[in-house]
């Protein structure tokens, strides 16, 4: 229910407290899959692809962490499909 106000000279209607509702905060805490997933390389342009030695220091960046290096892997920390990490996974094996 809105306030009205005393004065009739003011037109302006506000809302009070009650009407509002309790104030909703989020969280700061991540979830373990937010703090686990690798960050996305460097933004490029749509199309085109990552340079040989760029690919090789995402690898070897997933491998100092831990994480095996596999096409789903690589897809994730490009922040592409798995079939484009595939595709960069070949690059690396060739």
């Amino acid at each position: 229910m809105a306030a009205i106000p005393k004065d009739p000279d003011k037109s302006t209607v506000g809302v009070t407290s009650e009407e509002s509702g309790p104030e909703v905060t989020e969280s700061p805490e991540k979830t373990e899959e937010e703090t686990e997933a690798p960050t996305p390389a460097a933004p490029r342009k749509k199309g085109s692809k990552p340079s040989l030695e760029v690919v090789r220091d995402v690898a070897l960046n997933l491998d100092a962490t831990g994480q095996k290096v596999t096409s789903s892997t690589l897809a994730k920390a490009f922040g592409v499909s798995d079939r484009t990490g595939a595709r960069y996974l070949k690059m690396l094996a060739a």
